[in-house]
């Protein structure tokens, strides 16, 4: 409802790794510290949370794009070690 008429939501996350991984050269490693110990217990504290944390996958993203009603959740193609961007579209 807050989008104006053509509008679209970016977001970013972490670049996180496609599927788990534990080499000890993923970045994932980091950022499973920081979600079990930060980001997963203050993003428990609402009542209608689904716990998801700091490490979120493109295809996680995806899925809650769909179920918040957009048709269309783009990986946008930057180059950035830290960060993913994502278009979300009406």
């Amino acid at each position: 409802d807050l989008l104006a008429p053509g509008g679209a939501v970016l977001s970013a996350d972490e670049r996180t790794d496609d599927a788990f991984n534990t080499s000890p050269d993923s970045i994932d490693r980091i950022f499973y510290g920081y979600s079990v110990l930060g980001c997963l217990p203050n993003g428990r504290i609402g009542d209608t949370s689904v716990a998801t944390g700091t490490v979120i996958r493109a295809e996680t993203v995806a899925r809650y794009g769909r179920e918040a009603g957009f048709s269309q959740v783009t990986v946008l193609p930057t180059d950035h070690g830290q960060f993913r961007f994502y278009r979300l579209d009406p």
